[in-house]
């Protein structure tokens, strides 16, 4: 007899790996596709996400359940995280309220970290707008990694179980609602974004922002909304990121994973596309899943297995810029409207 449990788990972990990397794309998209501010510092709001995760809802949960106050969250983690799992299988409520005001917080705590950075896409040129941002991005891992009472330092803790009260043989298909549906909500509130006149006005400062600036548009106004906007949408990633490995590790969240994986999932599929970021993240994240589990045929290359993953990133985008540079699916040109 067929385990349930044996269908959910690889359906649940391919599709919420892939929601997870479609909000991070989705939101470099908007950034670099649609209004051309370069960023390499992704995980910066993606870790802000990733620590109110982290630091929010397990310290509520501990109040509402009345945990012991003796027992720290950080350093009696296994402890604590046994007792809230009791608790929180048994009650959906508080489980979905903390998840919601996670989300809600961590959003805004994204934004607002989007708002700040954008004070500098103001006065930096591109190439070094995006170092910057990368290097702002290393400061808050390398914090995240050292600084132990922020998310248990460089070992990271343990998360409550939040979608417990599905069940042991449902607990994957608790995952896959909660993560694909917060996706899917997203996608389509940023494609109707892209569609609507504000998307038109991004093109075109992506497109020739000077000429914008004649016309009377506010182009740093709306390049701060952009970077909020987005900002949001990358800590709502690692919300769910978070939640998905049921751990808040932040020094996983590095350059590689979080943005030169994002960056060419963009570049395959199409900038200035969200249909294009669709396919090109779903096409690599499916060639990525089927890397891991041909690891361990991979014996006989003449360097670790474990680098083949790196060396295919920078293989893959050198074959797309040559051959097909506007990407699976290219952007379309927009028609203007006649009166």
């Amino acid at each position: 007899m067929v385990n349930i449990a044996d269908i959910l788990i690889p359906i649940s972990t391919f599709v919420t790996f892939f929601a997870v990397y479609l909000l991070v794309s989705l939101a470099l998209n908007l950034q670099q596709g649609y209004t051309g501010i370069p960023n390499l510092g992704l995980f910066l709001s993606i870790i802000v996400g990733a620590v109110v995760t982290a630091v929010l809802p397990s310290r509520l949960a501990m109040v509402i359940y009345s945990v012991p106050p003796e027992l720290n969250f950080i350093e009696d983690n296994a402890q604590v995280v046994a007792l809230l799992n009791v608790h929180l299988a048994s009650d959906p409520f508080t489980s979905i309220g903390l998840l919601l005001l996670t989300i809600v917080v961590a959003a805004g705590a994204g934004m607002v970290t989007g708002y700040l950075t954008s004070f500098f896409v103001r006065r930096l040129d591109e190439t070094y707008l995006a170092v910057f941002l990368l290097a702002l991005a290393e400061a808050a891992r390398t914090i995240g990694t050292y600084y132990r009472p922020l998310a248990g330092g460089n070992f990271g803790i343990s998360m409550p179980n939040f979608v417990g009260w599905f069940g042991a043989d449902y607990y994957y298909l608790g995952l896959f609602i909660l993560i694909s549906s917060v996706s899917v909500l997203i996608f389509f509130l940023t494609e109707r974004l892209c569609h609507s006149p504000f998307g038109r006005l991004l093109r075109s400062i992506r497109e020739d922002e000077l000429t914008a600036k004649t016309v009377g548009k506010d182009t740093n106004r709306v390049k701060m909304i952009v970077m909020a906007l987005s900002s949001g949408i990358l800590a709502v990633a690692g919300v769910l990121n978070t939640t998905r490995q049921a751990a808040a590790v932040i020094p996983t969240y590095d350059r590689i994973d979080f943005t030169f994986w994002p960056w060419l999932m963009v570049i395959v599929g199409g900038s200035g596309n969200n249909l294009g970021t669709l396919v090109g993240t779903i096409s690599l994240i499916s060639l990525r899943r089927v890397l891991i589990y041909m690891k361990p045929s991979l014996s006989f290359l003449p360097f670790s297995p474990i680098w083949f993953e790196h060396i295919l990133l920078g293989i893959i985008l050198l074959l797309v810029m040559f051959r097909r540079p506007e990407g699976l699916i290219p952007e379309k040109p927009r028609k203007l409207q006649g009166p």
